[in-house]
């Protein structure tokens, strides 16, 4: 099942929605309320032990279950709520055909003689009825004032939509209950219901790196009363974010100009080899990299800067990226080694993350083996007693460092001074991206150009994939 992402930025407040079809294989399902944690973390067992898994969610109830007219049929096994019935309060029914129907019933028997009932239960404010704006006689108490708010909806051909602001921050002013209407509305919904606002607005999606949900606004962690579930059977689940807002990639270049010169870092300057500063060969790399960026539709934020020799630290390009909120940080670096026999491709993530920065690296692993001719090393854990990088311990989105090959080999550094080394490393950067984010890799036009090597000789790009570089 294709669930599509979107973040926007609407009357200075960050939203986040989900839009999927229901299809044979897919449930939505009403939680019994749990007023004790928050609804990420829900019971699913009954539908794991059936094959399913928790593909979409957003919180629901406004209040504990004698509020709530709750789900009718138990013998399905579907997890629903206690019956009971609130007056101020409209009712979303989800019928036997994946239609959603808003109402002001909130009696069991009326209810059940008027729809095909899979479940129901109250909800918030009504926002749309019919395709057309509806306000309940009596809405709730802070409909008059912004606050964070959800909306669950569905449009005319029975896409479904999640619908939720951030919780409060100093960032977001949140919307009036009105405002909620006008959006849904907007968003082509025929039908549209309040979800619980507030610090209690959780949206949150199936997250591939961790095989879990996660959440995309910034709940904070609240305990909720109920939520609206989509399951999937199988785990057939891809998320295709908006490109309305299009991935952010941190391109971290590593070092400057003059490391070698001024700190006596990885580089030389010898009367043999001339001189090799590690920035030569990570720039490179990095321009080759932003322009895959960019032909991806993709934003570049860089925290060195090309053909600078003014060293960012370390500090100052995490604060960059973690400001920017990327998506993925992809660090570019060469090795160096006491021992000159020391030689190939490695990359490390940061042990403890839980941001899937492991399987960024896992992914990076595969496509380095596929395509580099440098041999193999095993991909490392770094934490504070080893490979302690502050690349990969200060960023809060996923991130891995690369060290594509010694300096300090002499085989290697034929490849790093080679161009078409540089633009497979490249290449590979964007594989491992486009793989990781779920979109799918653009191919280059291969006769566009040479590409040239420190001798002269001319390799299109296809011939350097797939040619093993010459030793010079």
């Amino acid at each position: 099942m294709d669930i599509k992402y979107t973040e926007e930025r609407v009357m200075n407040t960050d939203v986040h929605y989900l839009q999927f079809k229901m299809d044979r294989l897919s449930q939505l399902v009403l939680t019994k309320e749990d007023k004790k944690r928050n609804v990420l973390d829900i019971d699913s067992s009954y539908w794991e032990d059936r094959g399913y898994v928790a593909a979409a969610i957003i919180n629901f109830a406004y209040f504990q279950s004698n509020m709530m007219l709750g789900g009718m049929i138990e013998g399905r096994g579907l997890l629903t709520a206690p019956f009971s019935k609130h007056p101020n309060f409209s009712t979303l029914v989800l019928d036997q055909d994946n239609k959603l129907h808003i109402t002001e019933l909130n009696d069991y028997d009326d209810i059940m003689r008027a729809y095909k009932v899979e479940w129901s239960g109250q909800a918030g404010d009504a926002l749309v009825k019919n395709g057309k704006p509806y306000k309940p006689i009596q809405p709730f108490a802070h409909s008059s004032s912004k606050n964070p708010r959800g909306f669950i909806g569905q449009l005319y051909d029975d896409t479904i939509i999640f619908y939720g602001t951030d919780c409060r921050s100093s960032n977001d002013s949140g919307f009036y209950m009105d405002d909620l209407r006008k959006i849904a509305l907007e968003k082509g919904c025929k039908e549209a219901i309040a979800v619980d606002g507030g610090d209690s607005v959780v949206l949150g999606v199936y997250d591939a790196s961790k095989g879990e949900l996660k959440a995309l606004n910034n709940n904070p962690n609240r305990p909720n009363y109920s939520a609206c579930i989509l399951y999937v059977k199988d785990g057939d689940i891809t998320v295709i974010k908006d490109n309305n807002k299009p991935f952010r990639i941190g391109n971290d270049v590593g070092h400057h100009e003059n490391t070698f010169e001024l700190t006596g870092g990885k580089g030389f300057n010898t009367q043999t080899l001339g001189r090799y500063e590690e920035y030569h060969f990570t720039s490179a790399v990095g321009k080759f990299l932003s322009a895959h960026i960019k032909r991806h539709g993709m934003v570049e934020i860089l925290g060195q800067q090309f053909d600078s020799n003014v060293e960012i630290g370390i500090t100052d390009r995490t604060d960059i990226y973690n400001k920017e909120n990327v998506d993925i940080v992809l660090s570019t670096h060469s090795d160096w080694n006491n021992n000159p026999d020391a030689k190939g491709h490695w990359a490390f993530y940061w042990g403890t993350s839980t941001m899937g920065s492991d399987r960024l690296a896992q992914i990076w692993d595969k496509y380095a083996d596929k395509y580099l001719p440098t041999s193999d090393r095993p991909i490392q854990k770094s934490s504070l007693k080893q490979y302690n990088f502050g690349i990969l311990r200060m960023t809060n989105s996923p991130a891995m460092l690369a060290e594509w090959a010694f300096s300090s080999n002499a085989d290697d550094l034929k490849y790093l001074k080679s161009i078409e080394y540089q633009k497979l490393c490249a290449m590979v950067y964007m594989r491992t991206a486009c793989e990781f984010l779920g979109v799918t890799y653009i191919e280059e036009d291969i006769n566009e150009e040479p590409v040239i090597n420190y001798k002269t000789k001319y390799l299109t790009l296809k011939e350097a994939i797939n040619k093993v570089v010459e030793t010079y």
